[in-house]
């Protein structure tokens, strides 16, 4: 009997994981992911912003400087983006 209740559960469970992973649409998978894709691209933000503010500046130490502060928060703000999409995934349009 016990055995049958097991046997009962593990199809029910695997039942219900069929249908759901069969109704999971393309764009819920790409939504999730282009979010692992902004957070595992977001260090390139510091890199862009140094050779972007490093010309523009009169003396390039300081704007290296300035670029990686500046790269380090749009990394930050590409990271919570990318957490949010990946966490939301499944919230289509």
């Amino acid at each position: 009997m016990a055995d049958m209740k097991h046997a009962i559960i593990k199809t029910s469970v695997l039942a219900i994981l069929v249908l759901t992973t069969a109704s999971c649409s393309t764009s819920m998978l790409e939504r999730a992911g282009g979010g692992i894709q902004q957070i595992v691209t977001s260090p390139l933000q510091v890199s862009d912003n140094i050779r972007e503010e490093t010309p523009k500046a009169k003396f390039k130490p300081i704007g290296a400087v300035g670029g990686t502060v500046k790269g380090g928060l749009y990394m930050g703000k590409q990271i919570v983006s990318g957490i949010l999409t990946v966490l939301t995934f499944f919230k289509t349009k």
